[in-house]
């Protein structure tokens, strides 16, 4: 002890970017305020490359002539990002949209807490890095044109009642694919998780199945339908409490139109006879 160097690496909290400018005119329509949210974009994106950070949010003050309410605009991407073009292709987005009360006598970006950027080596070839990057800047366009509540993605959920397989999440949960009132148990990756299905499923699915009759020991919906490949058997959810037992068959009818039906299995303890539903139809 004392005999060796010991140095000590200090932990730096990283100071919140923050950039200032006032302007020697009155900014009243969205191009003069687009230039001058551009400069301070490269100026921070030029200080974010310097140090290797990125950001995934940052907004906008602006300050109104009499020194009225502050406007704010934020932005976010779905990833770290130190891209000048990104940040502002979604500032333009919001700023189209943004009504101007007053006119404007200066403009502060704060970017928040930056974070250390993934190194990622630049490719070659057109590939799927490429096209991801590609997808995201758009999905963030979309999202700042059009809201972020406007924007879903479809996620499995580990249950087999065809109906609760499937939910929808806001595309901001992509990374983890967790919401606040879901089992989080039940949530899958769509990319690591390969649903063992029996038969085929449709692709348009009835917000709510449709009762059919029976005619001559065939189920008939405008029309005699024809049993082609089946019955796949679903049994589950007894644990809940609830009785849920189908046999699913892929039916067509006169025209060839290939239906998703299913006939419902009543309980050992029930004395009513099955019942054919019709819930999707196929493309």
């Amino acid at each position: 002890l004392g005999l060796e160097a010991d140095p000590r690496t200090w932990l730096k909290i990283p100071e919140p970017l923050k950039l200032h400018r006032e302007l020697t005119f009155w900014a009243e329509d969205s191009k003069q305020l687009f230039k001058l949210g551009q400069m301070l974009i490269e100026q921070a994106c030029a200080q974010l490359k310097a140090r290797r950070l990125g950001l995934m949010a940052m907004s906008f003050q602006l300050h109104h002539r009499d020194r009225g309410p502050i406007s704010l605009i934020s932005l976010g991407t779905q990833a770290l990002c130190d891209q000048a073009n990104r940040w502002c292709a979604l500032w333009e987005e919001h700023l189209a949209k943004t009504v101007l009360r007053d006119p404007v006598l200066a403009i502060t970006l704060c970017g928040g807490f930056a974070q250390d950027m993934p190194v990622a080596s630049d490719c070659l070839f057109p590939g799927p890095a490429l096209n991801r990057q590609a997808q995201t800047a758009l999905f963030e366009r979309l999202q700042a044109r059009l809201g972020r509540s406007s924007m879903f993605h479809i996620v499995s959920i580990a249950d087999h009642r065809p109906e609760l397989a499937q939910k929808l999440f806001e595309l901001d949960a992509s990374k983890a694919f967790v919401d606040k009132t879901a089992d989080h148990n039940k949530i899958v990756s769509m990319s690591g998780h390969e649903q063992t299905m029996g038969l085929p499923r449709p692709i348009w699915f009835f917000d709510q199945a449709i009762p059919i009759t029976e005619r001559a020991k065939r189920p008939y919906w405008q029309g005699p339908l024809a049993l082609v490949a089946g019955p796949e058997r679903i049994e589950t959810a007894w644990w809940e409490g609830e009785w849920f037992a189908r046999d699913y068959f892929i039916a067509a009818d006169q025209d060839h139109v290939l239906y998703w039906i299913y006939r419902s299995r009543p309980s050992t303890s029930e004395q009513n006879s099955y019942q054919w539903f019709i819930q999707g139809c196929f493309g």
